[in-house]
């Protein structure tokens, strides 16, 4: 299972709809609701790369810090309708989390430790059976 699909089957991404900030839509695509694109960002960096917030003493706030695993971009971008995402990660490592973290942290309180690894050499949409549905 790819980490895509991982995110498909976890209750995670049910909560979420669920509660309004992932709404389904055409063609197997989904459309991010709670707010901004780096809240979006920071959401799946935690789903996928294992990103946290970390209290900055300096900073006085919670500050966003990348987790190691390799963030699957092109895929969640193209899944999402967006184009930014992993410019958005990058570019916040060490600022403050953005506006609405305390509802991606609530969702997100156990995520893998480990998330699976993306197919290689491959188109990922084309290999996710939900995709093509």
């Amino acid at each position: 299972m790819n980490s895509v699909e991982h995110l498909l089957d976890t209750s995670i991404l049910d909560n979420a709809i669920n509660l309004g900030y992932i709404r389904p839509v055409k063609d197997g695509h989904y459309q991010w609701l709670l707010g901004s694109e780096t809240l979006l960002s920071y959401f799946l960096g935690k789903l996928f790369c294992g990103d946290f917030g970390e209290y900055s003493s300096r900073k006085k706030a919670m500050v966003w810090r990348r987790g190691d695993a390799p963030f699957p971009a092109k895929v969640l971008n193209e899944l999402f309708g967006v184009k930014s995402l992993k410019r958005l990660r990058i570019k916040r490592e060490w600022c403050v989390l953005p506006e609405g973290y305390e509802k991606v942290e609530r969702l997100t309180k156990n995520p893998p430790k480990t998330p699976p690894s993306l197919p290689k050499g491959e188109d990922v949409l084309a290999a996710c059976s939900w995709h093509q549905s």
